[in-house]
């Protein structure tokens, strides 16, 4: 079939592996078949948001060699663009956290977002308002709002 790998393959890194290496502060699974409980448990314990980007950070780096994994992209047809880092959470789920903003650098949105393990569907909690949506990636890797939570 001749296929290349080109790239270097992203690692996850396994959940008990994490556990006792970065904070516990990022979203986790209530129970096995529970909702997702997607309100970080930083927010409820009055911490800031930067303060949740620097956690969120240093649990990325710890679970990427040293070097937070962290990803941007931009959508011309809402002229907004996205800075995120990924990290693995305790129960072995991606999560992003995330800002959006517009061209002119105003921030739209800032939101903690957790994937399904095929990475196409993603429920987001909304740092701001404390609303909860879940979003779906079509084929050309776009994503769009599906529900209200």
């Amino acid at each position: 079939m001749g296929t290349t790998m080109v790239g270097k393959p992203a690692q996850i890194v396994s959940p008990t592996a994490t556990a006792t290496t970065a904070p516990a502060s990022l979203p986790r699974q209530t129970e096995p078949g529970a909702p997702m409980q997607l309100a970080p448990e930083a927010k409820s314990n009055k911490t800031s948001w930067n303060e949740f980007v620097d956690m969120a950070l240093k649990r990325s780096a710890a679970q990427n060699n040293g070097k937070a994994m962290y990803t941007r992209g931009c959508q011309p047809e809402t002229k907004t663009c996205y800075n995120a880092v990924m990290a693995v959470t305790n129960d072995g789920k991606m999560t992003a956290v995330k800002v959006v903003k517009e061209m002119n650098d105003k921030i739209i949105s800032r939101e903690v977002c957790t994937f399904n393990d095929t990475a196409d569907i993603r429920t987001c909690f909304d740092w701001d308002n404390g609303s909860t949506h879940r979003d779906m990636k079509d084929t050309k890797g776009d994503w769009y709002k599906v529900a209200d939570e």
